[in-house]
């Protein structure tokens, strides 16, 4: 019910990109990238595009303006690279690179820095809780496509997508490490689902009602996934 009221009030200026992507097809250039249907490799692309070099001192939402101003046509150009083909399994894409974002990222280099973050190692993850919405939006598609015509799952899946890039950009361009993941050997005996729920019940209340529930909003959609999944 909370995907579907959202859907109904709340959408901003990257609407218009999604209701009329073929119009904005012709700002596909010959300098484009090798289309590719990896969202991995989009965003590697994008990460060391020079064209995006400079636009933010900071990270945050508010750069998402400033972003389609002065470079609307770069960013579409990624957008004309991904199709929308077979909509379950391009959900399931959109889903594997908002985990990937989430867990697997470690700071751009023009990410400020703080005493804790300079002195980390390469494989220190980096929680942005920004970046969690695509994560919430895509578990939010998922639901709506149980309750929407086929006719307009492509149209909220090319949304997702454009957000992804245009977040992605907007955050500074994190690094996606995949050893972040595969290397973790995680103790299963004791970090279990048990060991997740205690920990989320054991945090610092003041400080995660401060940051919006957001740690706890993570885990809960982890959970909410794997009960999908079986």
């Amino acid at each position: 019910m909370v995907a579907l009221a959202v859907a109904c009030i709340d959408r901003d200026f990257l609407y218009k990109y999604v209701d009329a992507k073929q119009k904005y097809k012709a700002f596909s250039r010959s300098t484009t990238p090798t289309p590719t249907k990896s969202l991995l490799d989009i965003l590697n692309s994008m990460r060391t595009d020079t064209r995006f070099d400079g636009l933010f001192e900071s990270p945050g939402y508010w750069n998402l303006p400033i972003l389609f101003a002065s470079r609307e046509e770069v960013i579409l150009e990624y957008f004309n690279l991904w199709t929308v083909t077979r909509a379950e399994s391009n959900l399931e894409e959109l889903f594997d690179i908002s985990i990937l974002l989430l867990a697997a990222t470690t700071p751009a280099p023009s990410y400020p820095s703080s005493e804790k973050t300079a002195t980390s190692t390469s494989h220190n993850t980096h929680f942005d809780f920004f970046l969690l919405h695509l994560l919430l939006s895509a578990h939010a598609i998922r639901i709506l496509f149980k309750n929407l015509p086929y006719t307009a799952h492509n149209t909220m899946l090319e949304a997702q997508f454009l957000a992804t890039i245009s977040y992605y950009v907007s955050e500074l361009r994190p690094q996606v490490k995949l050893d972040v993941i595969i290397d973790h050997k995680p103790v299963m005996e004791t970090q279990d689902w048990t060991f997740i729920r205690k920990h989320c019940l054991e945090v610092d209340v003041t400080t995660e009602c401060a940051n919006g529930g957001n740690y706890i909003r993570g885990i809960s959609f982890f959970v909410r996934l794997l009960t999908l999944q079986r």
